[in-house]
């Protein structure tokens, strides 16, 4: 398989006919892509990243690049901020609301948590994406061209 810096690798991989509806399963199926954690497509979904029920505007190598590369152009309200706590954790999340000293952040997972401001030792911009590399990974080829005409059929 092509590496995530090889995008006209990728491109090539994956030409071919793709099915919207089964792209859509691997969209929502939790253990494959899961994008639905923190995209939403026409109101289904959560809000934490990007909404893409437009992304099929956009080209599909710029699709395939954001997936593969998810750190290269984040948006600065997407912007994931590493935090180390008093106990010596380091955590890392998108910043989704504050009530008085306490934020909640929500973690590449999905999962929402929340930290008071004197359990913060250091908060710091994070270099890297909260969308995780490597979503290509677990899936087969077939998967990832019906994921892909899933996101292009979002006009």
């Amino acid at each position: 398989r092509p590496d995530a810096k090889d995008v006209e690798g990728w491109l090539k991989r994956v030409e071919g006919p793709g099915d919207p509806e089964a792209g859509r399963r691997v969209f929502e199926h939790p253990k494959l892509a899961g994008c639905y954690k923190c995209h939403a497509v026409e109101g289904r979904g959560a809000s934490v990243g990007p909404d893409l029920s437009l992304i099929g505007r956009t080209e599909r190598r710029w699709i395939v690049e954001s997936i593969l590369q998810p750190s290269a152009v984040v948006a600065p309200h997407y912007q994931a901020w590493k935090i180390e706590t008093a106990d010596g954790r380091t955590v890392t999340g998108l910043l989704v609301g504050t009530n008085l000293d306490v934020s909640e952040y929500i973690d590449d997972k999905g999962k929402r948590f929340k930290l008071a401001a004197a359990d913060a030792v250091d908060v710091k911009a994070s270099a890297v994406s909260i969308m995780p590399e490597g979503l290509f990974d677990n899936l087969t080829d077939q998967e990832v061209r019906d994921l892909l005409a899933y996101l292009a059929a979002r006009k």
